[in-house]
């Protein structure tokens, strides 16, 4: 399904000329206690349907009041994380995919890509975000998947393009720096991104976030 989404995408900004999209907010008539109950109604529908588990990070907690904007190739973010002097920033992306997601991709998607495997989404998904010339992915072994409950899971650095200007675009929210991310698999539950920012022209340890993340969220 994803891959339809990036193509959309990629269709969408190659025929916008050069202005700035604007974020039109679809929830601007509720108040912010109602947006902030909706969103934790959506969240944990997709939670659960995901068949997940999360727990915030010690010292982090989640942003509510942020908007969520497209990133790249990635959909709208499920969870936004921040620490006390929001220096970093993590983000959860989640896309359930039952088995009849599986079907409704092979049927559409087989006509179109050889030998499609819908169980092979998250590698098409992390070959269309991976910037390989920066930093080498990292394939996680078994003893590491297992931590996750995960079938497949890749750490790596995102390559993001603006296409309607055609310039690099490094910059989330415009100030944060995309430093490294995670995608997860698990078959008939879905793909689970987990992307870490951090401030632009700060410092900070994300490895040590990064070797904590099975932790924060798994499958169940």
């Amino acid at each position: 399904m994803k891959v339809l989404l990036i193509f959309i995408n990629l269709l969408f900004f190659s025929t916008v000329n050069a202005q700035d999209i604007v974020y039109i907010d679809p929830d601007a008539h509720l108040s912010a206690k109602e947006k902030e109950q909706k969103k934790l109604r959506l969240q944990q529908h997709t939670l659960k349907k995901i068949g997940g588990t999360f727990h915030i990070y010690p010292g982090f907690h989640v942003i509510t009041s942020e908007p969520t904007p497209f990133y790249c190739h990635s959909t709208s973010i499920d969870y936004l994380l921040g620490n006390r002097d929001s220096s970093v920033l993590i983000g959860l992306t989640l896309t359930p995919r039952d088995s009849a997601d599986y079907k409704r991709d092979e049927k559409i998607l087989k006509k179109s890509i050889e030998n499609y495997n819908p169980d092979h989404e998250w590698l098409a998904n992390f070959r269309a975000d991976v910037d390989s010339s920066r930093y080498k992915p990292v394939f996680f072994s078994s003893k590491k998947l297992k931590k996750y409950n995960a079938d497949g899971g890749v750490e790596y650095k995102r390559g993001c393009r603006d296409f309607h200007k055609g310039n690099a675009k490094e910059l989330f929210l415009g100030t944060y720096e995309n430093e490294k991310s995670i995608i997860l698999n698990k078959k008939y539950r879905g793909i689970i991104e987990i992307h870490y920012f951090i401030r632009a022209n700060t410092i900070a340890d994300i490895d040590k976030y990064i070797r904590r993340a099975a932790k924060m969220i798994y499958y169940n």
